[in-house]
């Protein structure tokens, strides 16, 4: 227990100092452990308000799946392109895969610590206090991914701008390749590519 409350003050910590407080350098298996003590609090308790919601226990079920199973991928897997744009491209980034990660760990955590806030719009609340979540939800959103430049500048030891930078692109480019997909996969599965049923052919009016 004195572990999960030490990795949580230092989470913490990150949230409201990022600049000196993601330095820290780490193994991928050491920073998702500080990961997993950190989110152990805000998970619990968006559990427990989430059963109190009409979804219940399923609700329940989706937030700690997002939160110990989605994000953490999520976290590799982006890790993974920064540090392919940032290092292997644009010889920006000076420090290793585990570098990009722990410093996407570190930028999770202001999403981590108020992730019980979710389940305060599934209560049923009227729509001004929806809507007082949604806003405050945004904010923490934008103060996430400043926490992020701040730690991937501090891990991979280049400037915020550079960091920034590798974001955007790293951004921009998978957003092209996606929507690029998507139009081919429409082509390929657009209207009249699939058969009709055997023996039968498509009558059309004439005239």
């Amino acid at each position: 227990m004195t572990a999960v409350v030490d990795e949580f003050r230092e989470g913490i910590d990150a949230v409201l100092h990022p600049g000196n407080a993601t330095k820290k350098k780490m193994e991928i298996e050491d920073a998702f452990a500080m990961y997993y003590k950190f989110s152990i609090i805000p998970t619990v308790l968006a559990i427990i308000i989430s059963l109190f919601s009409q979804a219940g226990e399923l609700y329940a079920i989706v937030l700690a799946f997002v939160i110990w199973i989605g994000l953490p991928i999520s976290i590799l897997v982006n890790s993974a392109l920064y540090q392919f744009f940032g290092k292997v491209l644009f010889k920006a980034f000076k420090n290793s895969y585990a570098n990009s990660v722990t410093a996407l760990v570190y930028g999770s955590f202001p999403v981590v610590l108020f992730y019980w806030l979710v389940s305060l719009v599934s209560l049923g609340g009227n729509l001004v206090t929806a809507s007082l979540v949604l806003l405050i939800l945004f904010i923490i959103a934008i103060w996430e991914l400043f926490v992020t430049i701040v730690a991937l500048a501090n891990q991979q030891k280049c400037s915020r701008l550079t960091a920034f930078g590798v974001m955007i692109i790293t951004g921009v480019v998978v957003a092209v390749i996606l929507v690029f997909l998507v139009m081919i996969s429409a082509a390929v599965l657009g209207p009249g590519t699939s058969p009709g049923p055997v023996g039968t052919s498509q009558a059309y009016p004439l005239g």
